[in-house]
C-alpha cells in the first residue's frame, strides 16, 4: 500500500504516487542512478533506519528481481555486477513502498537537483557528481604487523602510466604505536620502498605486485589485492569524505608478505588484511580515526605457527577426534527462567553445529516426553568451530560467531573435559539475537548421546521442575547448576553468601555449625626476665572458633585482638577449608601473615559424630609456615545472637599455655588423671612426629638446602645410635636412620663428621648395607 504525504497548506497538491517518481526519474542513466541509491540508503540510515531492516520488508513485498544481495550491489557506490536501469526504478519504488521514501526534480534552470522526503522530512538537496579519474592516485595503507604486534601505515601510490605501482613503509623511528602515537601513522616516512605492477582482474579486483627496490640477494615481496576495480581505485573511492563510518569512503584489501624477523627467529609468511585510505601524498590521519583503524586491524592476520604450536594442535586434534559426536546440552536464561536443552554436535574436522530452542515458550508439562511433544517451533542452528586448548588441564573450546546474512550471534563455550561418557562442566557467554541482543551467560553441562535430541525450553518454578526437566541426572545438575559442585567455574557460592542467602539444595550449609576450640602449636619470642633475653618457645594456644548456618567463620587469634571474620568456606562430604586473608597486604588482627587456611578433614556425615576434626594450616609471613590442627566442638556453649554483647563466641575464649614442665600450668594440663582430654590434645600437637615446619626466611641455595634445624635432623641419628647400641631390634634401628635421613641428616659436612665417628655402632651386615644406601660415599667402615 502506498502512503501518500499531504501538503499542510494547500488541499490542491494531489497523493504522491509510483507515477510521480518515474517522472522525478526519467532520463538518468545507470551512473546517476547508482549515485541516488547510494544517497537514498545513506538518508536512510542518517534517518535511523537498519538497513537489514529496510531490506527486509522490501523482500515481503516479493519482486523477484530484487534478492538481498543484489540490494547490497545496487547500492554501492561502484559497480561489481552489470544492472539495468528497470532494477534501479524497481527498487525506488519498493524504497517508496516500504519507507515513503518521495523524489522531486527541482524547478530551475541550473544543474539537476532532486528533492527527498523520507518519512515527511526533507533531506538535503540531492546533486550528481561526475567521476573522474586521476591519472595518479596515493593511499594511506594500514596493516597489522605480526612481529611488532601493533598496526603501521604505509603509502601506495597507483599511476595509470605503464600501471604503475610504489609502496613506502616506515622506518624505525615511525614505527611507534598509533594508540600513543598517532603521529607514526599519520605521517609515513620514508623506509623500505617496495615497487611493481597493477592489474585489473574484473571490473572489482585490483591486484598489486611489489618487490624490494633495494638491490640485495634477498628482496622481499609483497602482493595486494583490493577490493575495488580501476574506476573505483583511480576515482579516489567516492566523492564523499573519509570516515570509518562510512564503507565507501576506503578501500579494503589483503596483504601477502614474508616478515623478517631478527636471526634467531629467521622470517615468517603473513597473509593480513589491509585497509587504504584515500588522499595525497602529504595527507595525514586524525587521531581517533588511528586509534578505530587500530581497533579495526587488530590481529587480523594469519602467519604459520612455530613448530611447539603446530604439535599442540595436531595433539588436540588427536583428543577432539575421541570427542566427535552428538551431546546432550543444558544451560538457564537467567532472563526468562528457564532451563534450555539443546543439541550439540562435533566433528573430528574442528567444526561443531549447534542446535538452540526457538524463542516460544511451551505450555507446562510433567515429563520429558511430554514437554518433547508440546513443542514444535523452528529451533535455531548456528554453525562454528572446535578447538582443544591447554597443556595441562585441556579445555573444549567452541566458537558461535555472528553472521549477518544469517541473523545468527555470537557465542562462546568453554568446557572442563570429562570422563568418557560423563558430563562436561562448563559456562557459556554470549549475546542474545533479539533486537536489544542482551549478554547472555550459565553454567553449561554437555553429555555425548546416541542421537541428535530435541531442543526445549523448560519453564522453572522450582526443583520440581528442573527434576522433571533433567531425568535421572537431576540431582547431579542440580547441584553443578547452583554452584555446589564445580565452584572454580562462577562465583555463585561468594555471591549466595555476600547477599546473606543458602542454597536449598542437598548440601544446603556446613556439615556442621556451632562454637569450636581450634588447638594449635605455635612458636614464639618471648622475654625471659631472669636473663633479660628473648628464647623461643613452644606454645598450644586454643583459639576461639565459629561457623554459622550462611556459611560465615569467625575465630579470636590473641587476647587483644578483634574476632575476624570470613565467607571463604568450602565444604565437600568429608573435608572442610576456611580461609583468612587480608586483601591489602596487612597482617591479620592478632598475627603476623595475612593469610591462613585451614583444611580439615572427616569421615562421618553426620553432625553430632563431628565432635573434633583433624586439619592442617598453611600460614603466609616473613616465611611459609605448616601446622597440624585439631577442631573440638564447645557443646556447652549456645552461640550468642548478633546483638548479644559477647556476639560472636559467647564466653569461649582465647587461651595459650607454654610448653614448659616448669610451669603451673603446662603441669596442670599434663595430669592424666584431672585433664586427660588435654594431656591428648597436647599428644597429639607436639608429639614425637613434627607437627611444625617453618620454612627459612632467607633464601637458600642448593648446596645448602637445610630446612630443618640441625638439633631436628640429628635427633633420630641419635636414637638409632642409642639402640644400635642397645642391641634394639634391627628393623627399629633402619626406621631411625631412615627418619634421620628424611629429616635432612647427612646435608652439611658436621653431619658427615658425626656420621663416621659413630660407624662402629653399626657394624652389623645389615646396618652397613642401610648405611650406604642412604649415605653413600661416606668413609669406609
Amino acid at each position: 500500500m502506498i502512503q501518500s504525504a499531504q501538503s499542510t497548506g494547500s488541499d490542491s497538491v494531489h497523493p504522491y504516487t509510483e507515477n510521480d517518481l518515474e517522472a522525478a526519474l526519467k532520463g538518468f542513466d545507470l551512473t546517476e542512478l547508482r549515485q541516488l541509491a547510494v544517497y537514498t540508503k545513506n538518508r536512510l540510515r542518517a534517518q535511523g533506519s537498519r538497513f537489514r531492516d529496510v531490506k527486509k520488508q522490501i523482500d515481503a513485498l516479493k519482486i523477484r528481481s530484487l534478492s538481498g544481495p543484489t540490494i547490497e550491489r545496487l547500492t554501492q557506490p561502484f559497480p561489481s555486477h552489470q544492472h539495468q536501469e528497470s532494477q534501479f526504478h524497481e527498487l525506488f519504488q519498493a524504497f517508496l513502498r516500504t519507507e515513503n521514501v518521495q523524489i522531486r526534480r527541482a524547478v530551475g534552470a541550473g544543474p539537476v537537483e532532486l528533492l527527498v522526503s523520507i518519512q515527511g522530512v526533507e533531506q538535503p538537496p540531492f546533486r550528481f557528481q561526475e567521476i573522474k579519474e586521476q591519472e595518479t592516485v596515493h593511499y594511506q595503507c594500514f596493516y597489522y604487523n605480526i612481529h611488532k604486534r601493533r598496526v603501521l601505515s604505509g603509502r601506495l601510490t597507483l599511476s595509470k602510466k605503464g600501471n604503475g605501482a610504489a609502496l613506502e613503509l616506515p622506518d624505525k623511528v615511525n614505527n611507534a604505536d598509533p594508540a600513543t602515537h598517532p603521529e607514526a601513522s599519520g605521517k609515513p616516512g620514508a623506509g623500505e620502498r617496495f615497487e611493481g605492477k597493477w592489474q585489473a582482474k574484473d571490473s572489482s579486483t585490483v591486484f598489486v605486485d611489489l618487490i624490494q627496490s633495494e638491490r640485495s640477494r634477498n628482496r622481499n615481496r609483497i602482493d595486494l589485492i583490493l577490493s575495488g576495480g580501476p574506476t573505483q581505485v583511480f576515482a579516489g573511492v567516492a566523492a564523499a569524505p573519509f570516515s570509518l563510518n562510512d564503507p565507501h569512503s576506503f578501500l579494503l584489501g589483503t596483504f601477502s608478505t614474508l616478515y623478517t624477523l631478527p636471526k634467531e627467529y629467521g622470517a615468517v609468511p603473513s597473509v593480513g588484511l589491509m585497509l587504504l585510505k584515500p588522499g595525497s601524498a602529504s595527507s595525514e590521519t586524525k587521531d581517533a580515526d588511528l586509534q578505530q583503524i587500530s581497533y579495526f586491524l587488530s590481529r587480523k592476520v594469519i602467519a604459520p605457527p612455530d613448530e611447539e604450536t603446530t604439535v599442540k594442535i595436531l595433539n588436540g586434534w588427536a583428543q577432539l577426534a575421541g570427542l566427535t559426536g552428538h551431546y546432550l546440552g543444558y544451560y538457564i536464561n537467567t532472563s526468562g527462567g528457564e532451563l534450555h536443552r539443546f543439541s550439540l554436535t562435533i566433528d573430528a574436522s574442528g567444526r561443531a553445529s549447534l542446535n538452540l530452542p526457538a524463542d516460544e515458550k511451551p505450555e507446562e508439562a510433567t515429563s520429558p516426553e511430554e514437554q518433547d511433544q508440546q513443542v514444535d517451533a523452528p529451533s535455531r542452528f548456528i554453525n562454528g568451530q572446535v578447538r582443544i586448548i591447554g597443556n595441562y588441564n585441556q579445555l573444549l573450546s567452541l566458537h558461535f560467531d555472528f553472521q549477518r546474512m544469517l541473523d545468527q550471534y555470537r557465542f562462546r563455550f568453554l568446557f572442563k573435559i570429562g570422563p568418557a561418557g560423563g558430563w562436561h562442566w562448563g559456562h557459556g557467554s554470549g549475546l542474545g539475537n533479539d533486537k536489544s541482543q542482551p549478554i547472555i551467560t550459565s553454567r553449561t553441562a554437555i553429555r555425548r548421546v546416541g542421537e541428535p535430541v530435541e531442543p526445549v525450553i523448560f519453564p522453572l518454578s522450582g526443583k520440581a521442575d528442573f527434576e522433571i526437566a533433567t531425568g535421572e541426572d537431576s540431582a547431579k545438575l542440580l547441584d553443578f547448576f547452583v554452584g555446589e559442585t564445580e565452584q572454580h567455574l562462577t562465583e555463585a557460592m561468594t555471591v549466595a553468601r555476600l547477599k546473606g542467602t543458602v542454597y536449598k539444595t542437598g548440601h544446603q550449609a556446613p556439615r556442621f555449625t556451632g562454637l569450636f576450640r581450634l588447638y594449635s602449636l605455635e612458636r614464639r619470642w618471648i622475654r625471659d626476665p631472669k636473663k633479660n633475653v628473648n628464647i623461643r618457645r613452644y606454645l598450644i594456644v586454643k583459639y576461639p572458633f565459629r561457623i554459622d548456618e550462611t556459611g560465615t567463620a569467625w575465630i579470636g587469634f590473641s587476647k587483644d585482638s578483634d574476632p575476624v571474620e570470613t565467607q571463604d568456606l568450602q565444604w565437600g562430604d568429608h573435608y572442610l577449608a576456611v580461609t583468612f586473608r587480608m586483601n591489602d597486604g596487612s597482617p591479620i588482627p592478632g598475627t603476623k601473615t595475612d593469610y591462613i587456611q585451614f583444611v580439615f578433614w572427616y569421615q562421618s556425615a553426620s553432625p553430632e559424630d563431628l565432635t573434633k576434626l583433624m586439619g592442617l594450616s598453611i600460614r603466609r609471613g616473613n616465611a611459609p609456615e605448616a601446622r597440624v590442627e585439631l577442631l573440638m566442638d564447645y557443646p556447652s556453649a549456645q552461640p550468642p545472637a548478633p546483638t548479644d554483647r559477647n556476639y560472636p563466641f559467647g564466653d569461649l575464649t582465647y587461651e595459650d599455655v607454654i610448653t614448659d614442665t616448669t610451669d603451673t600450668t603446662y603441669q596442670e594440663w599434663t595430669d592424666p588423671e584431672e585433664n586427660p582430654d588435654k594431656l591428648m590434645i597436647i599428644n597429639y600437637l607436639s608429639g614425637k612426629i613434627n607437627r611444625l615446619i617453618l620454612l627459612p626466611v632467607d633464601t637458600v641455595t642448593q648446596k645448602n638446602l637445610q630446612l630443618r634445624q640441625k638439633e631436628h635432623r640429628r635427633i633420630y641419628f641419635f636414637q638409632a645410635c642409642y639402640q644400635a647400641m642397645r642391641g634394639h631390634n634391627p628393623s627399629a634401628v633402619i626406621d631411625s636412620l631412615i627418619r634421620a635421613h628424611r629429616h635432612g641428616f647427612g646435608t652439611d659436612e658436621d653431619d658427615i663428621q658425626l656420621l663416621e665417628k659413630e660407624l662402629v655402632l653399626f657394624k652389623a651386615e645389615y646396618l652397613e648395607k642401610t648405611i650406604n644406601q642412604l649415605w653413600p660415599g661416606v668413609g669406609a667402615f
